[in-house]
């Protein structure tokens, strides 16, 4: 196999194509208020509350694998190191610990 680096690899493409035909779908759901609560709901709360506040950029914590797939597809970050998850292994427990070790490293 050959790499080349000038030109996008296809399955980049489709995987972008995708990815921009799921966003209107993604948002209509996200526009809906569903009482009780899904995942949706509330993360259009914070997804909003995060666009109004710009600067500093916020450090996002998920913990919970609908909260971190649902966080990734809406809650889109754009700083390095302002998303942080459990990860590969899907770690339980480490929202809280992330948390305090964000308020440590980053006061503001």
């Amino acid at each position: 196999m050959i790499f080349l680096f000038d030109q996008e690899p296809p399955l980049g493409e489709a995987i972008w194509k995708k990815s921009k035909d799921n966003a209107p779908k993604m948002e209509a759901q996200i526009a809906k208020d569903v009482v009780p609560f899904n995942f949706l709901t509330p993360t259009r709360i914070i997804r909003d509350a995060i666009l109004v506040v710009r600067s500093p950029t916020q450090v996002v914590v998920f913990e919970g694998a609908n909260t971190m797939d649902v966080g990734r597809a809406v809650l889109v970050q754009t700083e390095p190191m302002t998303r942080l998850d459990a990860g590969t292994w899907g770690t339980i427990g480490v929202g809280f610990d992330y948390c305090i070790a964000t308020a440590v490293t980053c006061p503001d």
